[in-house]
């Protein structure tokens, strides 16, 4: 990304494809089809497509709702996360309702929308390339990707990147109305930035939450099914989110009562150790080739360098008790400066307690 005062920012369209070492020609010559030869303008198989996506979309609220909950909160303090609200969030939905219910007036000025991202986008001097194969056949598949590059249509580019959305608007509190008897639960706030030392006392402070007191108090006693806490080095935020619960009340004052809790108590040598080997664990886990083809294009695209990964490594494994109870200080201050969604059913939202009616007063529907 660009310095935060520039406003500006790097998106990418990723396309993966997986295919057999001996099928790797006919499968390129099939993705050089859909992405430059797609036709916009057949209406029929656009309107078809439209409701699909739309069904689809749909049919990922309630089994994704944590994600759409963050993402939406994220987009009130990031203008990055603001920009990928529209393109995947709850704003994306409101907009495929919007042009579902439009359809007759309005499909043929997403086709010319479609057509011109498409010459814009697909430009091989945009492009950026990955490919995870066995050292036998890079040779053979370095040719065919030449081959399937030089397909590609070619033009000046002469912006790299965009200007970033304004964040959304509109309070602090937000409910998100659904048909479900459960809810979603997420408050997100400012955090500190991967580069900083105390990035990695937020990663544990986080693995402590969501191990210790917010699986007590939210999934044992609350009867959610889950809870977790998180923290993007990225976007400088730290998030709290809960999965299919009952309580929204009670899990908005869990969130704020966790840091109380780390800060009053501390953390033992024990309950460090633990969490950081939980932490360590996770990045260590076995991955597929595919998967650490991915993770490593990822990390290219993000400029974080082994060297970089060894040093926020070292911070963890240097982390202390003192330590931890200070980041706990700081994110507790930042927490008067969160952002909460919730989507649940309307008789759950209508029994906020009077604490949280900031809740109803920006409300959305979503049928």
């Amino acid at each position: 990304g660009q310095p935060e005062n520039e406003r500006c920012s790097r998106a990418f369209v990723v396309f993966r494809m997986k295919t057999l070492n001996s099928k790797l020609g006919e499968a390129l010559r099939l993705v050089t089809d859909l992405i430059t030869g797609a036709d916009f303008s057949d209406s029929q198989r656009m309107r078809d497509i439209l409701f699909e996506f739309r069904n689809d979309v749909k049919a990922q609220i309630l089994p994704a709702g944590s994600s759409f909950t963050a993402l939406r909160a994220g987009a009130r303090i990031s203008p990055v996360l603001a920009r990928e609200e529209l393109w995947k969030g709850i704003e994306q939905v409101l907009f495929l309702y919007k042009t579902a219910d439009n359809v007759d007036s309005g499909l043929s000025r997403v086709c010319e929308m479609l057509t011109g991202l498409r010459k814009t986008i697909m430009n091989r001097n945009r492009l950026t390339l990955n490919l995870t194969a066995e050292g036998g056949v890079r040779e053979k598949a370095r040719d065919l990707l030449a081959d399937f590059v030089s397909k590609l249509p070619s033009s000046p580019v002469c912006e790299t990147g965009f200007r970033l959305s304004q964040t959304i608007s509109g309070g602090s509190y937000e409910a998100v109305a659904v048909p479900s008897m459960v809810g979603y639960v997420s408050t997100v706030f400012p955090a500190s930035s991967f580069m900083s030392g105390q990035y990695t006392d937020e990663v544990i402070i986080a693995q402590l939450l969501k191990t210790g007191f917010l699986w007590e108090q939210v999934r044992m006693r609350g009867g959610a099914y889950g809870v977790t806490a998180a923290t993007n080095g990225v976007e400088m935020l730290f998030s709290l989110s809960s999965y299919r619960d009952p309580n929204i009340a009670d899990t908005l004052d869990a969130y704020r009562a966790g840091f109380d809790w780390l800060i009053s108590n501390g953390v033992s040598g024990e309950e460090l150790e633990k969490a950081i080997i939980g932490i360590v664990g996770r990045e260590l886990r076995p991955l597929s080739p595919g998967e650490k083809g991915i993770i490593g294009f990822r990390r290219r695209l993000y400029d974080i360098s082994d060297d970089l990964r060894q040093r926020k490594r070292d911070e963890l494994l240097a982390s202390d008790a003192g330590q931890i109870r200070e980041a706990a200080r700081k994110l507790r201050e930042n927490l008067e400066k969160a952002c909460s969604v919730v989507m649940s059913g309307e008789e759950a939202l209508s029994a906020v307690p009077g604490r949280y009616s900031a809740l109803l007063k920006n409300k959305i529907t979503l049928v």
